[in-house]
């Protein structure tokens, strides 16, 4: 008889396997404070050192660049490169995830400002939608249930993939962490909303979890691999409308129409390069939202005393600064991780391929990406005012992140389907529907119950808060 345990390659995946069930333990152990072993450690002549090490390993291992490099290391490793190499990949995948932060963090910085336009110029208050923040936010009611269906999840997601990966087209394992965070806080709030909670609630959404981390990335495989040649897709909450829209572009456009492909008189060739673009096409804005705000109410609120329109200039080419750190951090980030990702698919999880963050698409079609943004924020300003005009039950803010994130990536895709026409389509209608998927979502999310009714998803948080809060009420009865 086989002995599975004889095998070096199922002994590898038992190892992992623990490791990330000693992770998870670990999770709920610093959620619950009140449990036996934090009391434990609390009435030794040492008291709050088990929970440093515990705070210091959690801190750690929720890093994304340090998670990220060890998954690269391991793939090396069983590929049998020398240490030096191990080191050098390690390392390498480090920096290029914490440029992507970097950058990021430099565009987000630099863009929130508009949110508070948008609110001066409107003249309303509304609802904020943006996953991870509302996650977190969430985290102080339902922290024990969002961290461990994060991890729990997670595990029954590699168990998925490593049984499924050869023979059907789940074969993708979703490495971007925040999302998989903001998705673990909307599964938590859907349970919570119909009075599902504790260890009910983690059982019923780790499978939530894992069924959503599983199918994303494989759904929008069509749609991504074309654009990486074949070599990732995307594990990322724009997976479902990423989905629509390579649909929607196939069937109304022709890719044939290629924006990558206009050509600039040579002067002006400088205009296709990505963080040139992002500055001078975001000055306009700034300074015409700026202006409809009001000069002094920018410098008293938002520039520091700094002169509005040298405060809109700097903005946008921090803007633009941030995109170069972004797509460095992605060069370097890719060149390691998708060798690192063979030795793992070879002799971990055969035939798995890995799902990644939606900025390693942008270096592929810098022009369709700002296409997108432009295209992304006209839209977006229409359906805020669609909204004012229908008097919907609360109107969603735009939200300068999704702007240019999701009108990025979904330009992008459009027009690999489509082309311009595809690219207008799409990010036309992805604009509406992450404007109104949060209104349709709110009463599946029951955020008023916990008082965060100021807060909201849309993404495929908001699409899969619907579909599991209408699945759970139909087989509860609640």
């Amino acid at each position: 008889m086989y002995d599975i345990y004889s095998s070096k390659k199922w002994r590898n995946i038992l190892a992992v396997f623990l490791v990330i069930v000693c992770l998870t333990f670990l999770i709920h152990v610093k959620i619950s404070s009140s449990t036996s072993i934090m009391s434990q450690a609390s009435n030794t002549n040492n008291p709050g050192v088990v929970e440093s090490i515990i705070d210091f390993l959690l801190d750690l291992l929720s890093t994304p660049a340090f998670t990220l490099a060890v998954v690269a290391a391991i793939g090396v490793a069983v590929l049998r490169k020398p240490i030096g190499g191990i080191i050098e990949t390690f390392l390498k995948v480090f920096i290029g995830v914490a440029l992507i932060s970097a950058g990021a963090t430099v565009i987000v910085n630099a863009v929130l400002p508009l949110n508070d336009l948008f609110i001066k110029v409107g003249g309303f208050k509304g609802v904020y939608t943006w996953e991870e923040p509302t996650a977190a936010a969430a985290m102080a009611y339902l922290g024990f249930e969002i961290g461990t269906i994060f991890g729990l999840g997670f595990i029954l997601h590699l168990v998925l993939i490593r049984l499924l990966a050869k023979r059907t087209p789940f074969k993708y394992v979703f490495l971007t962490g925040h999302t998989m965070f903001g998705m673990a806080g909307m599964v938590a709030l859907v349970l919570n909303n119909i009075g599902i909670k504790g260890w009910q609630a983690v059982l019923w959404g780790t499978i939530m979890q894992a069924i959503y981390l599983t199918i994303a990335p494989a759904m929008v495989a069509p749609f991504i691999m074309p654009i990486t040649n074949g070599q990732w897709t995307l594990g990322h909450n724009q997976d479902f409308w990423l989905t629509v829209s390579g649909i929607i572009a196939k069937l109304v456009g022709n890719p044939k129409n290629d924006v990558e492909k206009y050509s600039f008189p040579k002067g002006l060739e400088f205009l296709k390069i990505p963080s040139i673009i992002t500055a001078i096409i975001m000055l306009p804005v700034f300074i015409v939202f700026s202006a409809l705000a009001g000069p002094s109410y920018v410098e008293a609120n938002l520039t520091g005393g700094t002169h509005w329109i040298v405060w809109c200039f700097v903005q946008s080419v921090l803007m633009g600064a941030g995109i170069e750190v972004l797509l460095l951090g992605v060069r370097t980030f890719i060149g390691e991780i998708i060798p690192a990702f063979r030795g793992i698919s070879e002799k971990l999880i055969p035939g798995a391929m890995p799902g990644l963050d939606c900025p390693t698409i942008y270096p592929f079609a810098p022009t369709a990406l700002m296409f997108g943004v432009i295209v992304m924020l006209i839209a977006v300003l229409l359906a805020t005012v669609t909204q004012m005009m229908l008097k919907t039950p609360f109107v969603v803010l735009p939200n300068a992140i999704y702007i240019f994130f999701v009108g990025a990536s979904t330009g992008i895709v459009g027009n690999k389907f489509g082309g311009l026409r595809g690219l207008i389509v799409t990010v036309v209608l992805s604009a509406f529907a992450y404007m109104y998927v949060p209104i349709l979502s709110a009463q599946f999310l029951g955020l008023d119950k916990i008082g965060l009714e100021a807060l909201g998803m849309s993404a495929d948080n908001g699409v899969w808060a619907i579909f599991y809060g209408a699945l759970l009420k139909a087989i509860t009865g609640k």
